[in-house]
């Protein structure tokens, strides 16, 4: 897959890699305002202008990608800088993977 670099907002490539094709600009602005200091959902909405069911809906689906995390009654960005939120997705999918070829030697075993 190839993905330009789009010259209004950089993020837009990384976005896409990851599967946002639609909204890139609402998610964006999610993660610009989580870059600056952890939020509520309240205070999201506030100041991004965007309806908080928009912002739980993309909260929900960034956390789901390991880009978010929840604690405290706020909003985390999984590392302070892309590469770091890329490294731990990283080290999340690798322990995913490694459950499932554990689970895949097990059902193995059972139908030798």
């Amino acid at each position: 897959m190839h993905y330009e670099k789009h010259t209004r907002v950089p993020e837009y490539a990384l976005l896409e890699a990851l599967g946002f094709d639609k909204n890139k600009d609402k998610i964006s602005k999610l993660l610009e305002e989580l870059k600056k200091k952890p939020q509520s959902s309240v205070e999201l909405s506030k100041n991004t202008k965007l309806t908080r069911s928009t912002i739980n809906y993309y909260l929900d689906i960034l956390m789901n990608r390991g880009l978010v995390y929840y604690y405290d009654h706020k909003f985390y960005l999984a590392g302070s800088r892309f590469t770091q939120i890329i490294q731990y997705m990283e080290i999340e999918t690798t322990k995913t993977m490694q459950k499932l070829k554990e689970l895949a030697k097990e059902i193995d075993s059972e139908y030798k």
